[in-house]
C-alpha cells in the first residue's frame, strides 16, 4: 500500500503548488513517522476541504508492536492523495536538550535573571481531601518511592487532585505527559565575539497542565497555552538540576506564547520541580530585554518513613492549587486583563498591592521578532 503526500506551507491558501510531492509506503494503512523526520517536518496537518487537523502519531508500543514503528492515528486507503500543511524545522547552529543543557548556557540563551528575593506566593488553607490522602497513603505503603515511575505517580496524584479544585467542572484543563516541544531562537553573543547564534532547544515536558481539545490529541497551541510545566527530578541528589531543566522548558513556553502573539501583553509562565517529596515553585516574566525568574522556598511533604507528613503534603497541595489557578488565568485563552500599557514600575506596584494573586497582570511585551519557534507535535499525549 502507498499514498502520495503533497506538502504545502502553513501560510498557503490554495493547493496549486505544493513545495514537495512524495510517494510513501503505508503500514497497515497508516503513515510512518520516520518519513516526516527524514524530511525535517516538525508539524503536519491534514488539509481537507473544510478543516485542518493535526496528524497524531502513536508510539511503537501502542501502534503495531511487530512493526516497531511510530504510526499515524489516522488511516488511509491505497493510492490516496493526501494534502498536508507541513512546517519544516529552521536551520540552527547549535542543539540543546532540556535535560542536558548547562545552567550557564540556559541562563545566557534565554536572558534569564534570578530575583534575589524568595517568592512567597499567597496560598489557601484547604484541608487535604480524603481521596488525595488515600491515594498517597496507599502508594507509599506499596512502593519504595525510589524509582522514577514511582515519583511520577506521586506527581500525577497531586496534579489530578489540584485540578479537581481549580477546574472542578472538568471542562478546560488536562495533564499531559512527555509532550515534545521544540524551539529555535536567535541568541546575541556579540559580547563574546561570536555574533548571532541560532540554537535549537528540544525535549519532552515531563508534565504540562494545559488546554487540550475534546479528543485529547496534540494541537498547535499546546506550548503557547500551557498553564504550568512540572519537572520530575530524576534522583534525589540531582534535585537542583531539575531547576535548570524546568527553567529551559518554561522559557521555551514563554517564547512560544510571545511569538504566538494572541494578545499584546507578555505572559507569565509558571513552573514547579520536585522529586516527589521536595517541591519548589516559581514563574518567569519578561522585564525589558531580560526574563525575570522568581522562585519559592522548598516545600516538603514527606512520604517515606512510618508516618506520612500530612501537614507538609497539605502545604504542597495548596501550593499547587494556587499555582495552577494563577497559571490558568495567565494563559492566552484565559487572561482576564490586558494591562500591557503598564510599564515595569507600575507592574511591580500592582504585584505588591495585589499580593501576587488577586488579579493576574502582564508586563509590556518587547519585540518578539528575534524568536523563531516551531512546536513539535508528533509526540503522544498520555492522560
Amino acid at each position: 500500500m502507498s499514498a502520495t503526500l503533497r506538502l504545502f506551507r502553513p501560510q498557503q491558501r490554495v493547493r496549486t503548488r505544493p513545495f514537495r510531492t512524495v510517494t510513501i509506503d503505508l503500514v497497515d494503512g497508516r503513515l510512518p513517522l520516520f518519513y516526516f523526520e527524514q524530511m525535517g517536518i516538525v508539524s503536519a496537518s491534514l488539509w481537507t476541504e473544510d478543516s485542518l487537523r493535526l496528524i497524531g502519531f502513536m508510539p511503537p508500543s501502542a501502534s503495531l508492536p511487530h512493526y516497531n514503528l511510530s504510526l499515524s492515528l489516522q488511516t488511509f486507503t491505497d493510492g490516496a492523495s493526501i494534502d498536508v500543511k507541513a512546517e519544516e524545522e529552521p536551520a540552527y547552529s547549535r542543539a540543546e536538550a532540556f535535560s542536558e543543557a548547562l545552567p550557564d548556557t540556559i541562563m545566557r540563551d534565554f536572558g534569564l535573571e534570578e530575583d534575589d528575593a524568595t517568592w512567597t506566593p499567597a496560598i489557601g488553607s484547604m484541608p487535604m481531601p480524603s481521596d488525595l490522602t488515600s491515594m498517597l497513603g496507599r502508594h507509599r505503603q506499596r512502593s519504595l518511592l525510589v524509582s522514577e515511575s514511582s515519583r511520577r505517580t506521586v506527581i500525577s496524584i497531586y496534579l489530578t487532585c489540584a485540578l479537581d479544585v481549580v477546574d472542578h467542572d472538568k471542562e478546560h484543563l488536562l495533564v499531559g505527559e512527555e509532550i515534545g516541544v521544540t524551539l529555535v531562537k536567535s541568541v546575541d553573543r556579540t559580547d563574546e565575539g561570536l555574533g548571532k547564534d541560532v540554537v535549537r532547544y528540544n525535549g519532552p515536558l515531563d508534565f504540562v497542565v494545559g488546554h487540550f481539545p475534546g479528543d485529547r490529541r496534540p494541537t498547535q497551541d499546546i506550548a503557547s497555552d500551557a498553564a504550568l510545566c512540572v519537572v520530575e527530578a530524576k534522583k534525589s541528589k540531582t534535585f537542583e538540576n531539575g531547576y535548570y531543566q524546568v527553567l529551559a522548558q518554561a522559557s521555551t513556553i514563554l517564547c512560544h506564547r510571545r511569538t504566538k502573539a494572541r494578545g499584546r501583553g507578555a505572559y507569565r509562565t509558571y513552573f514547579a520541580y520536585t522529586d516527589g517529596e521536595r517541591w519548589a515553585f516559581g514563574y518567569l516574566r519578561p522585564r525589558g530585554d531580560r526574563i525575570l525568574v522568581k522562585r519559592s522556598a522548598i516545600v516538603v511533604g514527606k512520604l517515606k518513613g512510618k508516618i506520612m507528613d500530612v501537614e507538609g503534603c497539605t502545604r504542597v497541595y495548596n501550593h499547587l492549587i494556587a499555582l495552577i489557578h494563577r497559571a490558568y488565568r495567565s494563559t492566552p485563552r484565559n487572561s482576564r486583563v490586558d494591562l500591557s500599557a503598564l510599564d515595569d514600575s507600575e507592574q511591580e506596584e500592582v504585584d505588591e498591592d495585589n499580593g501576587e494573586g488577586d488579579e493576574e497582570v502582564e508586563d509590556p511585551d518587547v519585540d518578539p521578532t528575534v524568536v523563531e519557534s516551531v512546536i513539535s507535535e508528533m509526540g503522544q499525549i498520555s492522560i
